[in-house]
């Protein structure tokens, strides 16, 4: 059941534990992070859990531990890319609940191409396109955002309002059930191509020249077709987010 809230919060694109550097010559970090979310799935409920954060980062690869491996290969003052391999966490286990009984999801990897264009000072546009590389179910994500930095008192506060976009082969993997997996009391569902919304709040602060804390909330709304789906029984999932990174 975690790990489809740790699903959610990697969508989003922002890096909540490496990212965040007290030192901006800083090139590894390491540090936790409380992590607290309920699940949209069937019989599953709220959980919470701690999870290590471990990052490299030079001017142009970083590696995290929950983000992957990217390469940055255009960097100018107003837009930047990188290509990506990055994972896809499972978003449950048959055993989280009777509903899911014999629905078996694994840990898969995305190719990904992302992208960041800054439109003014403070307002970013973000974009990520995503497909699954591990053959095992093929299918594609476009993630768009925006992104607004906002100081509120003197505390960096960052707002993006986005959506992720999931093609019929990826919806389904996630929130449908196969032919395959149909019971009598679970029909076989396919949503179809949906795209969820989604609002993030995130700020960061330091604690000393070292030590930099962070935090990040994000809901994601869920569209008709999934919530119409037999495993899933929210209509929103909402996952809060609590660290701190020591940067060397």
């Amino acid at each position: 059941m975690f790990r489809a809230v740790i699903r959610f919060i990697c969508a989003v694109s922002i890096c909540f534990a490496g990212g965040v550097s007290a030192d901006p010559s800083s090139k590894f970090s390491l540090g936790a992070a409380y992590i607290n979310g309920n699940s949209i799935y069937t019989g599953v409920g709220s959980t919470s859990r701690f999870m290590p954060s471990i990052a490299y980062e030079n001017d142009k690869v970083k590696i995290d531990f929950r983000e992957g491996v990217s390469y940055k290969f255009i960097d100018t003052q107003t837009f930047g890319m990188r290509a990506a391999i990055a994972p896809n966490f499972r978003p449950y286990k048959s055993a989280d609940s009777t509903s899911l009984s014999g629905m078996d999801r694994k840990m898969t990897f995305d190719g990904v191409i992302m992208g960041s264009f800054d439109i003014v000072r403070g307002s970013t546009l973000k974009l990520k396109m995503a497909r699954e590389v591990t053959n095992e179910f093929n299918g594609t994500l476009v993630d768009l955002a925006f992104s607004q930095f906002i100081p509120i008192g003197g505390q960096p506060v960052i707002v993006s309002l986005g959506s992720k976009n999931y093609d019929s082969k990826r919806a389904e993997y996630f929130f449908g059930v196969k032919p395959s997996e149909a019971t009598g009391s679970r029909a076989a569902y396919a949503p179809g191509a949906a795209a969820i919304t989604y609002l993030s709040v995130n700020t960061f602060f330091n604690i000393t020249s070292n030590i930099g804390a962070f935090a990040n909330i994000t809901t994601n709304l869920l569209p008709s077709k999934i919530k119409d789906s037999p495993i899933v029984s929210k209509s929103s999932n909402t996952a809060a987010i609590l660290g701190v990174a020591y940067n060397f």
